[in-house]
């Protein structure tokens, strides 16, 4: 899984996300995917709270965070580890807390919570994984790359890579069964 660190710079994060919210590569563009955009404008403030909060600049971050999460409805931990190409299509009340750990390329709809149970840790998400809408996704756990967890899910069991969830209580069901 991949995460923000010297191997993937503040930059070529940005990009990623762009091109994932927008389609466009170029940074030059950032401003335009910001302002028409709302999946990248979420995860760019995200992104700058969360690079500020690891500076001397720690209430500034603070303030960023708190203005995102009011303008967007969404929750994103700024200690969250999140990879780079986030799309976030429809940008409403996606709760991402403090430890869990999301892949590259994933795509998370509307109203996803990702978090921590009663007691353990918070899940791993793979890359290229896809949440669909209303999906909990809690405890310690792993999505494997590649999986999809459906619309309403609670999961709660870990999802090998290349698999569906889907039901409350979600359920692995078998590659293809849903295509």
């Amino acid at each position: 899984m991949s995460a923000i660190g010297p191997a993937t710079g503040l930059r070529a994060t940005i990009r990623a996300d762009l091109a994932a919210n927008t389609g466009r590569t170029r940074l030059r563009d950032a401003p335009a995917g910001f302002l028409f955009h709302p999946g990248f404008a979420t995860i760019l403030l995200h992104r700058v709270a969360a690079a500020l909060g690891r500076t001397r600049w720690r209430k500034l971050g603070d303030l960023v965070w708190a203005w995102n999460t009011r303008r967007s409805g969404c929750h994103l931990h700024p200690r969250s580890l999140i990879g780079p190409g986030l799309a976030l299509p429809h940008p409403t009340a996606v709760v991402i807390g403090e430890g869990a750990q999301i892949g590259t390329g994933v795509t998370i709809y509307q109203s996803v919570t990702i978090g921590r149970a009663t007691r353990g840790g918070y899940p791993v998400i793979g890359d290229g994984v896809t949440l669909y809408p209303s999906a909990v996704v809690f405890g310690m756990i792993s999505v494997g790359a590649g999986a999809r967890v459906g619309a309403g899910a609670i999961l709660s069991i870990d999802v090998p890579a290349g698999a569906t969830a889907a039901g409350p209580p979600a359920r692995v069901l078998q590659p293809g069964a849903l295509d």
